[in-house]
């Protein structure tokens, strides 16, 4: 049977894997910003790598975005969805 409730041990271990993923999310956004900032100034016209940087991008802020959304959300043991 599913559980949709916390107990007391999990929450800790869950907000703490949530705010190492939003450390993670911004770091690895830093560095994907910065060489696309150097590739820019440089004047470099690889093309596939400034996709892929920018591919990169948009995947971060979807991850981002998705985490935010599941820390904000949770269903109550009634299996209600509720707003914090």
């Amino acid at each position: 049977m599913l559980q949709t409730g916390k107990t007391c041990t999990e929450q800790p271990f869950l907000n703490w894997t949530q705010l190492k993923l939003a450390q993670r999310v911004a770091e690895a956004e830093a560095v994907v910003a910065a060489r696309a900032n150097q590739l820019f100034q440089d004047g470099d016209g690889n093309g596939e790598e400034s996709e892929a940087l920018n591919d990169a991008l948009c995947a971060l802020r979807a991850l981002r975005s998705a985490s935010k959304f599941n820390t904000s959300h949770q269903v109550g043991n009634d299996g209600e969805m509720n707003v914090a």
